[in-house]
């Protein structure tokens, strides 16, 4: 059920609410149908992200989305195709190699979290890096109309160990 984003909500209840048992217990509200619209809201959303397709984009946003990125030192305010754009090209050939893993989503009845370690390599450097980050959607009107992006960087993991062996 969290896998797949189904879960809208949970409810606590108190202790001895029930008799005969001091347990206490939860409703889990389940919203199977709003889970797959979103999921497929962010599927689209990222294909347009990835080939920085602005048409594309803007065919699950609302015309007034609006994406905020805290970077830490700099804060950025989309609030408009051009200013999308332009970030786009800012940032375009700066990285490479870039990974997005360990992606959770975390569905709230007014929102939508996904965190996130993001890792590559900064082109004129030729350093690797690695942040850590949180983003919050909203939605309206079936369509993504704020994205909210906070990162802060982190520790480079080292290469994980293969169980492969080399021929003698």
């Amino acid at each position: 059920l969290v896998k797949h984003g189904y879960i809208n909500a949970i409810i606590g209840l108190p202790a001895n609410l029930f008799y005969g048992t001091g347990i206490p217990a939860c409703i889990i509200v389940i919203d199977k149908e709003g889970a797959a619209q979103r999921d497929g809201i962010f599927k689209a959303f990222g294909r347009a992200f990835f080939k920085q397709d602005l048409n594309l984009m803007y065919e699950v946003v609302t015309a007034d989305f609006t994406w905020t990125v805290d970077e830490g030192d700099k804060v950025h305010v989309l609030d408009s195709r051009n200013k999308i754009a332009d970030f786009f090209e800012q940032r375009r050939g700066k990285f490479e190699n870039v990974r997005f893993d360990d992606v959770v989503y975390h569905h709230a009845a007014d929102a939508t979290f996904m965190t996130y370690r993001m890792t590559g390599t900064d082109v004129a450097t030729g350093e690797a890096f690695a942040k850590v980050g949180v983003e919050r959607y909203t939605f309206r009107d079936g369509k993504l109309t704020v994205k909210d992006v906070y990162s802060r960087p982190a520790e480079i993991e080292a290469p994980r160990a293969t169980n492969s062996k080399r021929g003698v």
